[in-house]
C-alpha cells in the first residue's frame, strides 16, 4: 500500500469512485470527519510545524494527528496530484471584521483544483469551514452541511480575488477569500514561522482540537469540550490536565 492509499485508508475511503468530481468531494468530506484541525504541536507538544508532505504524512497518517492549513493542505496537494488532479497552491485570508480588512497575503494556504475548465477551492485547513469543495464561480450558491455559501469575484483586484460569504440570520457574512494566482509552497514559509513564534499569533493563545461529525462538530480547548449536534451546542468545563488528556484520546484518538 503506497502513501496515497494509506492516506485514503486513514480517512476511511478507497478511490472506488470513477467520477473525478465525486471522488474530490468524497476525499474533502471524509478528511473533515477524520483529521482534526489542531495546533497541539505549537502549544502542547512544542514541535516545529512543516509543509514537507513526507513529514506531514507521518504526523497525520502514521500518528493519527491533525494539523493547520499549511500542513493539511500541503499534504492534500501531494495526494491530489498523485491521483491525477490539476492542483495549484493559492493564497487565502480571513476577513477581520474589527479592522475591516483582509489578513495579509500567504497567511492561509489553500488549493485550487481545475477540473473540466471549472475552478474548485479545495481547503481542508479551515476549522468550521465548508466540508465540500467550493466551485469558484461568480454568484454561485453552494449548499453545504455547514451552511449556504455565496461566491463573489472582484473584477478590479488584479490577484483575481474571490470572496466566500456564508448566509446567517443577519444576512451574508464574509468568511474568507482566496486569490486564484498560482503560488509556490515556499511563499508560505514566513507565515508558517510567524504563527509559531509571534506571541500574538492566535495559534499560541489556546489549545484547539476540532473536527466535524456527520451531525455537527466536536471542539476541545484548554478549558472546554464543546459538542454540537443537530444545531444544539453543549459546552462542558474541563477541570484538570488528566481529564483533558482523557478527552483528547476519547474524542480524537490523540495521546497527550
Amino acid at each position: 500500500m503506497n502513501k496515497v492509499e494509506q492516506y485514503l485508508n486513514r480517512i476511511g475511503i478507497t478511490p472506488r469512485l470513477t467520477n473525478p468530481r465525486d471522488l474530490l468531494q468524497e476525499i474533502h468530506y471524509r478528511h473533515f470527519l477524520t483529521v482534526p484541525f489542531e495546533n497541539l504541536d505549537i502549544v502542547h507538544f512544542q514541535k516545529p510545524l512543516s509543509m514537507n508532505p513526507e513529514i506531514v504524512w507521518e504526523k497525520v497518517v502514521h500518528n493519527h494527528r491533525g494539523g493547520l492549513c499549511f500542513e493539511t493542505n500541503s499534504l492534500s496537494y501531494y495526494v491530489l496530484t498523485e491521483l491525477g488532479y490539476q492542483v495549484d497552491f493559492i493564497s487565502g485570508g480571513f476577513w477581520n471584521d474589527v479592522d475591516q480588512k483582509w489578513a495579509p497575503p500567504y497567511s492561509h494556504l489553500a488549493l485550487l483544483v481545475t477540473l473540466a475548465d471549472e475552478l474548485y477551492l479545495y481547503d481542508v485547513g479551515v476549522g468550521g469551514g465548508p466540508v465540500y469543495p467550493l466551485q469558484l464561480k461568480e454568484g454561485y450558491l453552494q449548499h453545504d452541511p455547514t451552511g449556504t455559501y455565496q461566491i463573489t469575484q472582484s473584477k478590479q483586484d488584479p490577484s483575481n480575488w474571490y470572496t466566500i460569504e456564508q448566509k446567517t440570520e443577519k444576512g451574508w457574512t464574509r468568511k474568507f477569500g482566496v486569490s486564484t494566482f498560482s503560488c509556490k509552497l515556499e511563499n508560505f514559509h514566513d507565515s508558517l514561522i510567524q504563527i509559531q513564534t509571534d506571541p500574538n499569533s492566535i495559534f499560541r493563545q489556546n489549545k484547539l482540537v476540532s473536527k466535524n461529525t456527520e451531525d455537527g462538530r466536536i471542539s476541545l480547548t484548554n478549558d472546554f469540550l464543546t459538542v454540537t449536534k443537530d444545531g444544539i451546542k453543549i459546552k462542558e468545563p474541563i477541570y484538570n490536565e488528566k481529564e483533558w488528556s482523557r478527552i483528547l484520546w476519547e474524542y480524537f484518538g490523540i495521546k497527550a
